[in-house]
C-alpha cells in the first residue's frame, strides 16, 4: 500500500485465490494498492478511503 508520494506504508502476503485488506487504521485520502505478481507483472489500483 503507498500513499500519493510513493512511500510504502503497509506490505501484505496474500493468498492469490482470496484474500481481504484491511485499511481501518489509515486515514481518509487515496492511496496506491500495487499487486506483484510471481511472473514479474504489477498491478496498481487506487484507492480512495473516506
Amino acid at each position: 500500500m503507498l500513499n500519493l508520494l510513493g512511500q510504502q506504508l503497509k506490505s501484505f502476503d496474500v493468498n492469490f485465490k482470496s484474500t481481504e485488506i484491511s485499511i481501518s487504521s489509515l486515514r481518509k485520502g487515496v492511496y496506491f494498492l500495487k499487486v506483484s505478481f510471481y511472473n514479474g507483472s504489477h498491478v496498481l489500483t487506487k484507492i480512495v478511503k473516506e
